[in-house]
């Protein structure tokens, strides 16, 4: 499960899968109309409201650094920070490859070393805080939640 504070101080949560390497998913709970799915190549982000999706390279994205086959921070990302911070270990980077805008903050438990949550900073500054609880660590899940269909597509299939 997740939960995310944005930038206007907005509060949502849901349900969110990762499969190494390069596919998550966040399902965001009522009243929220989203859901964000990375198939490897690309993240799109569906507006089920407006019936839109708009799809962006994950390599444009700060998550793309702990999403590939192999993450490799000391050659990928610049590090910016590391250090013990709100009970956590904090880790700020950003990408080397200046192809990702923005930073991406990782905070792990102190003794496991497990991902608890992460900070994403756009190029504005604009700050996104997103939780994460119940982490099942090596379940099963399936390769259909990585995908996802533009609502034009389905229309243009149903003709």
């Amino acid at each position: 499960k997740f939960t995310q504070l944005d930038a206007n101080g907005n509060f949502s949560q849901g349900e969110f899968y990762l499969n190494r390497p390069g596919r998550m998913r966040f399902e965001y709970a009522d009243p929220m109309p989203l859901l964000i799915v990375s198939d490897g190549t690309t993240v799109a982000f569906e507006d089920k409201d407006l019936e839109t999706v708009e799809r962006v390279p994950l390599s444009a994205t700060p998550l793309n650094l702990i999403l590939r086959r192999t993450a490799d921070l000391a050659a990928d990302a610049d590090i910016i920070s590391a250090e013990k911070k709100a009970g956590f270990i904090a880790i700020k980077m950003a990408d080397k490859s200046d192809e990702a805008e923005g930073e991406l903050e990782l905070f792990f438990d102190p003794v496991s070393f497990q991902l608890m949550q992460w900070e994403t900073t756009d190029i504005t500054g604009a700050v996104t805080t997103v939780q994460l609880s119940d982490v099942e660590l090596g379940a099963s899940v399936s390769p259909r939640l990585f995908r996802l269909e533009d609502p034009e597509d389905e229309d243009e299939r149903r003709r």
